[in-house]
């Protein structure tokens, strides 16, 4: 949406919208909103954990109010963008869910909106996505205690509370439930 209102084009770099709020490798700052959301930013897929220092993993996302999701995400980004490339930028597609974090936090950036404020905004209610949400859609409280159980591998579920998604700084790279309605 941000892209057919012209406030952000597929061209735009990380140099441009990200380069005076972080530090970066210069191999990523002419890396692409395009490049990074085709795999293909040169962001490694598989990221150390030092990467999540800082990060506050607390997995219940009920209210994410009482947490500097924007500081955090932007603590994220740079961390990846200071990894070496798994490959030249544009070279080659490796999978990263980095790629889309750091997109995201491109789109805070510009706006100053948490990315789940802006999909609510500009996916959820023009859609009439009302059953939507970020994290486990089983939470375990009265309006959703049927719903689906995450899992770690195929034959492994995890029932509902701490630990049961992906850390919330992780959003933009599939946080995102809705259902079937």
């Amino acid at each position: 949406t941000f892209v057919e209102e012209g406030k952000i084009t597929w061209e735009t770099t990380l140099g441009e919208v990200l380069g005076k709020k972080l530090k970066m490798l210069k191999d990523y700052e002419s890396v692409t909103l395009g490049l990074l959301l085709a795999n293909r930013g040169g962001l490694p897929g598989k990221v150390p954990d030092t990467v999540y220092d800082g990060v506050d993993f607390s997995a219940q996302v009920k209210d994410l109010s009482d947490r500097d999701i924007l500081k955090q995400r932007v603590q994220y980004a740079e961390a990846v963008l200071n990894l070496t490339p798994s490959s030249p930028p544009g070279t080659r597609y490796e999978y990263s869910n980095s790629g889309f974090i750091v997109a995201g936090v491109m789109l805070e950036v510009l706006t100053g909106k948490p990315w789940e404020k802006l999909i609510e905004e500009r996916i959820f209610k023009p859609l009439g996505m009302v059953n939507s949400g970020f994290g486990n859609a089983a939470r375990g409280d009265k309006r959703t205690p049927t719903q689906p159980w995450p899992h770690k591998d195929a034959a492994t579920p995890v029932p509902p509370g701490p630990g049961d998604d992906n850390s919330w700084v992780l959003g933009p790279a599939g946080t995102v439930h809705g259902s079937l309605k």
